[in-house]
């Protein structure tokens, strides 16, 4: 991330890492629950959702005008991350658990199961990344990197994410 911005953009755009992170960080629970948007399209209720995003924008109007004077442009990333996570985070999980009636207690704990592979896969590559770096240069490190942490977050996902069902889809594929 932050040594690909330098080497694509320079060293003057590093804000453009931390304002990515800010922004990419609450949008994945966006990202992550995308069949429930299905799920209201099928059950008619899509309308919600345009009138709870249409509210969150106004408020998130008001909001990043106050945190762009206090923070700069790091604060419109602040405060476009807040209205994700109240939008996505709370007001869509409140709806898709209490209007659908779907398990999204079950759902996210699920996902936090996935997401120690998610981390562990990082925390593994955080190790060897400054080996790497040490060793390679430039855009070289940045590949390298992604190889590696590809082959790593496969294992841990091949091992520990699938379920036996998943492991012998897989299985069969790759026999084919």
């Amino acid at each position: 991330g932050k040594d690909f911005i330098i080497i694509w953009a320079g060293k003057d755009y590093i804000d453009a890492f931390y304002i990515a992170l800010i922004v990419m960080v609450p949008f994945t629970i966006d990202l992550i629950q995308n069949l429930g948007l299905t799920i209201m399209q099928v059950a008619n209720v899509y309308l919600y959702r345009g009138y709870m995003y249409l509210a969150i924008a106004l408020v998130n109007v008001v909001v990043t005008i106050i945190l762009l004077k206090l923070m700069g442009i790091v604060g419109a990333a602040v405060s476009t991350a807040i209205a994700m996570v109240i939008g996505n985070g709370f007001c869509m999980n409140w709806y898709y658990s209490e209007k659908l009636g779907l398990n999204i207690k079950k759902f996210w704990l699920e996902i936090a199961k996935l997401s120690v592979l998610v981390i562990a896969g990082t925390g593994a590559l955080l190790l060897l990344y400054n080996l790497i770096k040490s060793l390679l240069s430039g855009l070289v490190v940045v590949l390298v990197s992604a190889i590696i942490y590809f082959f790593i977050y496969f294992f841990l996902v091949l091992m520990f994410g699938l379920n036996e069902s998943e492991k012998t889809s897989i299985s069969a594929f790759i026999k084919r």
